[in-house]
């Protein structure tokens, strides 16, 4: 009976959520405790925020899910879990998540979750159905995890992590309506999500060509810029790489519709990503 919960909450996307924890690494306190608690909390917070999302969502598009090829097999959708559960679960799992981030880090990581749930809100209910304004909200609710980290350990966030971080997400967000463009387009009707008739595949093309050369170019200035870890231009090749796995994904494996299950799914993405977070942080911790 807990699983249908369980699989509404989807824990696969909490990798997500892990961009909480870049504020403590590139301010090189990952090794204090107090801290590292603090981010922690806010971790789950932000955990029970999502999966709070998720049950909304699937309340939102509970018409759009029961025709959708994958998602009628949903709980919320398959009458698994009935609407008025779906929404006692949620507004109770938004009731947790500003409990913990208020009295167990501070103020104002819960203002910052509250503004994720209602960035969130809006974009379940509305804003998801606008062309371009759809993906810029996925990429605004990565940047609230990165100042509600920030926050949760009163160290202000480099605007060029912010830049990387808003722009990752766009790349992400973009590979992600592509795939699903692709895949459930038939004779130009598409039956996924009713914001995709407005785009295209070479439009989509063009704006994950760009975000990918903006991702790896911003985040090399900023390598190359960061006077206090001037060695942090080392972690470049393993972000060039990523970003071109990721493209071999999308456009020789046509993957890309979940990237967290992308990431868990192929080796080469996983190791990659090992690989720069070991680097960065001894990087940041012991050389100056």
């Amino acid at each position: 009976m807990i699983k249908k919960y369980i699989r509404t909450a989807r824990p696969d996307h909490y990798l997500k959520n892990l961009f909480v924890f870049a504020p403590i690494i590139f301010a090189g306190d990952l090794f204090e405790l107090d801290l590292l608690v603090k981010i922690l909390w806010t971790f789950i917070s932000f955990c029970l925020a999502s999966s709070s999302v998720y049950f909304l969502n699937d309340l939102c598009d509970l018409q759009y899910d029961r025709i959708h090829p994958e998602k009628k097999n949903r709980p919320v959708a398959a009458g698994l879990i009935s609407p008025g559960h779906a929404a006692f679960v949620s507004a109770g799992l938004v009731t947790i998540a500003l409990l913990v981030a208020w009295f167990l880090v501070n103020l104002e990581v819960a203002f910052m979750v509250l503004i994720y749930l209602i960035i969130n809100l809006l974009y379940s209910i509305k804003l998801k159905h606008i062309v371009l304004v759809d993906i810029l909200l996925i990429s605004l609710g990565f940047i609230t995890r990165i100042l509600a980290g920030g926050l949760a350990i009163h160290v202000p966030v480099s605007d060029w992590l912010l830049l990387c971080v808003g722009l990752l997400a766009l790349f992400l967000a973009l590979s992600k309506r592509r795939t699903e463009f692709i895949k459930y387009n038939t004779d130009g009707k598409q039956i996924a999500r009713k914001v995709l008739n407005q785009y295209s595949e070479k439009l989509l093309d063009q704006f994950i060509s760009i975000t990918a050369t903006l991702s790896i170019i911003t985040y090399s200035l900023y390598s190359i810029l960061n006077v206090s870890h001037k060695h942090l231009i080392y972690t470049t090749p393993f972000v060039i790489y990523g970003i071109f796995r990721y493209l071999f994904v999308i456009y020789n494996r046509n993957g890309g519709a979940n990237p967290e299950q992308e990431i868990l799914r192929d080796k080469h993405l996983l190791i990659t990503i090992f690989l720069w977070a070991i680097s960065s942080i001894v990087i940041i911790s012991f050389f100056q």
